[in-house]
């Protein structure tokens, strides 16, 4: 907390998982290092998703000497939010889970448009981007087109990546978040998951893949 640096606890589905949550907010919750939580993952415990949203609702307002009964979930003073793929941006599933739920967040490896898919029957609530980087968007930018000659640089390849030579539906994404309604972003893939790219060291940077060519996953 002296350094800024706040945290979104979560934990996985499974069983006791309403509990783990109250757990959470109860134990956690007050710190001031603690931003909020998430609800699960991208895997989804959905017959208690509801469960868990009031319980981080209850948990957060109680520790915050607020009372549950009359404090609305966007008052609650903690983030209650998903980090789940493109079921968010859905009608349907926002009307059916929104109740507890005061930031929507989800990882946009599919194309998505806010201008198109804006959802005006719901309750409006912002949007974060809980996975974000080199593979965001459906892995629509430099790596789909960087193999050919680069027109604006005139380079053999695209090495400084400069906006013009990006695909159009990566530049439209940009676009998107320019004048979108997000609450913020993560940038994911420093050095996430290193099973993925072949890292030596949990944790460490795995920026080749097996077969020595770069690895997608990691910028």
């Amino acid at each position: 907390y002296d350094h800024r640096v706040f945290v979104l606890l979560a934990s996985r589905p499974g069983p006791g998982d309403v509990d783990a949550y109250a757990h959470i907010a109860s134990t956690y919750g007050g710190h001031p290092a603690v931003a909020g939580a998430l609800i699960f993952a991208e895997t989804l415990d959905l017959p208690h998703f509801d469960e868990v949203g009031k319980a981080l609702h209850d948990g957060f307002s109680k520790v915050l000497g607020k009372d549950p009964a009359k404090t609305s979930v966007e008052q609650a003073g903690r983030i209650i939010g998903t980090a789940a793929q493109m079921q968010i941006p859905t009608e349907k599933f926002q009307s059916k889970y929104g109740q507890w739920v005061n930031v929507w967040g989800f990882d946009p490896y599919d194309r998505w448009h806010y201008a198109k898919d804006f959802l005006p029957k719901v309750p409006y609530k912002p949007y974060m981007l809980t996975e974000n980087g080199i593979l965001g968007a459906n892995n629509a930018g430099c790596r789909t087109d960087c193999a050919a000659p680069c027109p604006s640089c005139d380079m053999q390849e695209c090495a400084c990546i400069p906006c013009t030579c990006l695909a159009e539906p990566w530049r439209k994404y940009v676009g998107w978040m320019k004048d979108s309604s997000l609450a913020g972003l993560f940038i994911f893939e420093w050095t996430d998951e290193c099973w993925k790219g072949g890292a030596a060291i949990v944790g460490g940077a795995a920026t080749n893949g097996p077969d020595g060519n770069q690895n997608p996953f990691c910028i």
